[in-house]
């Protein structure tokens, strides 16, 4: 049947009329957003190491009226530049012995300001909860060593060493679940109305009046329910 709008309690008696397609449906997409999350998306482990860079005050000099505060801020950039190189990531990958590329490491390390202050953070993100710590505690040993040796009288402190990630950080079951439920559910309502708007079967009265704006002179019953209500 086409027509160009579709009135909302046509489109809810449509909706009813097929809610069994569209439960079915929902649930299609639960089951294959839970199969997909569980069997085919590796699962993720995150660990992070937060690093304060302290900066003693005989770093000012004279054409700079800054604190030692101050100075730690602007600096905290430069030191995550320093440390996110593939010379640091070679020394890493020296200490754990472990088979990756300097490029796969660095892709796996993420360095980050927090809230503008003088600590940053590093965050590990690999498919093995020990494998995640073990890189993280070896940036906690490596990164002040690494500055020291880079910047004179520049040093890193540790605010919060890495621990052993318990939980996966990814993926999200109870997201990839709405989202499955939420597609499964829209795909069967878009089913359904193209379906209806592609159907040309005239199925009433209403049908000739709103599509084809023409009076209706007669109708004929249907005989089998005249023959039910005898």
């Amino acid at each position: 049947m086409e027509y160009d709008e579709i009135s909302l309690k046509s489109l809810f008696d449509l909706l009813v009329k097929n809610i069994i397609v569209i439960v079915l449906s929902g649930i299609a997409g639960l089951v294959l957003a839970l199969v997909v999350t569980t069997l085919v998306i590796d699962k993720e482990y995150e660990s992070n190491v937060k690093l304060y860079v302290y900066a003693p005050s005989g770093l000012q000099t004279s054409s700079q009226d800054v604190n030692a505060l101050n100075y730690a801020q602007k600096i905290v950039n430069t030191y995550i530049q320093m440390l996110d190189a593939r010379s640091f990531y070679g020394q890493i990958l020296a200490d754990t012995n472990l088979s990756y590329t300097e490029e796969q490491l660095m892709s796996m390390v993420t360095f980050s300001v927090l809230n503008s202050t003088e600590v940053f953070e590093a965050t590990v993100v690999t498919t093995d909860p020990e494998e995640s710590k073990l890189i993280a505690d070896s940036i906690t040993k490596i990164a002040p060593q690494t500055i020291s040796a880079l910047q004179e009288n520049a040093n890193l402190k540790i605010v919060d060493p890495a621990v052993l990630p318990l939980d996966e950080s990814s993926p999200n079951l109870y997201l990839n679940l709405a989202v499955g439920l939420f597609f499964g559910v829209a795909l069967a309502v878009a089913a359904i109305i193209l379906k209806d708007m592609l159907d040309s079967t005239v199925k009433g009265e209403e049908d000739i009046l709103t599509t084809y704006n023409i009076p209706l002179l007669a109708s004929i019953p249907s005989f089998d329910e005249l023959m039910i209500g005898e």
